[in-house]
């Protein structure tokens, strides 16, 4: 790839993204089942099977492999015949950076699944094929991903590097305990004097910040499901791994702050992207 491309990440982006395909696409139903989230083995499936039978318009590749060895797909969807790819315009849609953020790699995969198989139909497709090229990268961050399926879940954006987030000379050695076994982590709300927080008056399930300036007082405390292993006087502050892909690449690089890395560009999965 050496032309010049238009990128989206998550969050607003993807958001974004899924609302012009909507407007640009319509709304066909497709064979291919959008109810759920997909594991990596799920997703690698999809997309190889989205490429075997769409040989014309789709090629497959992996850009690169994680900690853990999976690959990082990408997709390359376009009608090759005529312009060179490499003259022509070019559109990125990379998705699930972060762990948790699973409906982006639904979106970029349900996008991919679309193009293919409406453009012998769809004139919109089949001009933005004939005359583009569409890059699709499902899911940079699959080792954190894959997570979500884990028996024990809680809301993890990073991949599995070792990192000490406390700054204490040790790694992972004080992550989430499960200890009311509901399968995932959850915050606790503990009676407390001194606290910041006060019952939501709307909604007696919430919790929200009392401001004295309102004649607001606290009287709970709220923790992190689990135990101070380390002794610290924190909570589940250093998890296993990691480094949030979001946060690892050079633009706004935050600077000593909780999930970015060692350094920009420091994780296997932002340098595959950067290199491909």
């Amino acid at each position: 790839m050496n032309h010049k491309l238009r990128g989206m990440r998550n969050g607003a982006g993807m958001a974004f993204l899924v609302t012009a395909a909507a407007l640009i696409l319509g709304g066909a139903g497709l064979a291919q089942d959008f109810s759920k989230y997909h594991t990596y083995a799920e997703m690698t499936a999809i997309v190889q099977n989205l490429a075997n039978a769409n040989k014309v318009l789709i090629k497959l590749e992996s850009i690169g492999k994680t900690l853990e060895k999976r690959d990082i797909w990408a997709l390359q969807i376009a009608n090759s015949a005529g312009v060179p790819l490499a003259e022509r315009p070019g559109l990125l849609i990379a998705a699930n950076f972060e762990g948790d953020h699973l409906i982006g790699s639904e979106l970029a995969v349900f996008i991919a699944d679309y193009l293919v198989k409406n453009y012998a139909t769809n004139a919109n497709v089949k001009q933005r094929l004939d005359q583009g090229v569409i890059y699709v990268l499902p899911r940079v961050n699959p080792d954190a991903a894959e997570f979500m399926w884990a028996p024990v879940k809680w809301a993890r954006r990073t991949n599995t590097r070792p990192y000490d987030d406390d700054n204490d000379g040790r790694l992972d050695e004080d992550g989430p305990e499960d200890l009311n076994k509901d399968g995932f982590i959850t915050v606790m709300r503990v009676k407390d004097p001194n606290g910041d927080y006060m019952i939501d008056p709307d909604d007696a399930r919430l919790m929200k910040r009392a401001d004295p300036k309102k004649g607001e007082k606290g009287e709970y405390a709220l923790y992190w499901e689990g135990i101070d292993n380390d002794g610290d006087g924190f909570i589940n502050e250093d998890g296993p791994g990691g480094v949030n892909i979001n946060r690892n690449f050079m633009h706004e690089y935050p600077y000593f702050k909780p999930e970015s890395g060692r350094y920009m560009v420091s994780e296997l999965e932002t340098r595959s992207v950067l290199e491909w």
